[in-house]
């Protein structure tokens, strides 16, 4: 581009004559580099993101089909497909294999391949066994060892909680998946329930179609959390259901909108989460944490779980967990805005 062409251009400026020649070509050419240097920076950093996040992915897809591999060497593709899927629906593995290629606990999967190694029993990797069926039991004794741990819960420190959560995440996402593939697999006569005994001669109630459901080893109850008939967000009735610590059957409804979480009982606590969209690994993980500080028994106890679940908060501050103490702080925060605004809490 010539010093002329380049005047002609800008003629209609009064400063194009004042300034020196070339000074025009000089700036043009210069921010041109600029702006040709700034976008090669943006698409260069848009390239990396894209390949990193796409390294991220492929290593956990990795070492998902290794840890499918290492328990299901004669399953079936429809078990490694619904295997898979769960893999990407939690972001956990099933076998406890970390993001960075790492054991992150002793998951109940591991178990069973070391009770086989130590008792030759069976291959060590064929845990699935060769059909659906035969998944879905390996699955479920998994998710009942997890429920009915040998040794209590808070034996074990937070970061294993919080990954047993996740594994049990999984479970039940690869059970879902395999009830989908057989349409019938993983569901009764009983119309989706699923009958766990625990250790002794008391049967606990989980059903798979409720919105939350959960049991206690110590005390043997079993709540299942549903919507009721009548639920409407201005009238929040939720319908529990279960057996309670002598194995007799209960049902109960339970508004939402007129719990107070600082007086409340933990079916109360869970009831709520439902009604926020607590329903996460982290966000369940909360609630027991507040209830195992809190020493209740029963889940039927009323306490002051809030009081439980700052004092965790404090908890966190002290240590540094600044991502479990933010996370807490979160989902206390959420509650309250919620009874607040139903009337149900105070402050």
């Amino acid at each position: 581009m010539s010093i002329n062409n380049t005047q002609t251009r800008f003629a209609g400026s009064p400063y194009v004559n004042q300034m020196a020649p070339g000074m025009y070509v000089g700036y043009e050419t210069g921010q041109r580099a600029k702006n040709v240097s700034e976008n090669e920076e943006n698409f260069m950093r848009k390239v990396t993101e894209k390949v990193t996040r796409y390294a991220a992915g492929s290593k956990e897809t990795e070492y998902a089909e290794k840890a499918f591999a290492s328990v299901g060497s004669k399953a079936p593709e429809e078990v490694k497909r619904a295997w898979m899927d769960a893999a990407k629906e939690t972001g956990v593995n099933g076998l406890g294999i970390g993001s960075d290629g790492m054991i992150t606990h002793i998951s109940q999967m591991m178990t069973q391949r070391l009770k086989r190694s130590l008792t030759g029993s069976g291959d060590t990797n064929d845990i699935l066994g060769n059909s659906v069926s035969s998944a879905i039991r390996a699955a479920k004794e998994a998710l009942h060892d997890l429920e009915y741990p040998r040794s209590p819960d808070h034996n074990n420190s937070i970061e294993v909680q919080r990954q047993r959560m996740k594994e049990r995440a999984f479970y039940q996402a690869f059970l879902k998946n395999l009830g989908d593939t057989t349409q019938t697999a993983g569901k009764d006569s009983a119309g989706g329930v699923m009958k766990c005994v625990r250790a002794g001669d008391q049967e606990v109630l989980l059903c798979s179609d409720a919105l939350m459901s959960y049991a206690s080893p110590q005390t043997g109850e079993s709540v299942n959390i549903y919507r009721s008939e009548n639920y409407t967000k201005e009238n929040p009735v939720y319908l529990l259901k279960g057996l309670d610590a002598a194995g007799n059957p209960f049902e109960m409804e339970v508004n939402a909108g007129e719990i107070d979480p600082n007086h409340c009982s933990y079916n109360e606590l869970m009831v709520l989460n439902v009604e926020t969209g607590h329903t996460s690994p982290s966000d369940y993980m909360h609630a027991v944490m507040a209830r195992d500080k809190a020493g209740a028994g029963s889940y039927f106890d009323k306490m002051n779980y809030l009081a439980y679940a700052r004092e965790i908060m404090n908890e966190k501050k002290m240590t540094g967990s600044w991502d479990s103490y933010l996370s807490c702080g979160k989902w206390i925060e959420s509650l309250l805005k919620y009874c607040s605004r139903k009337g149900g809490a105070v402050l």
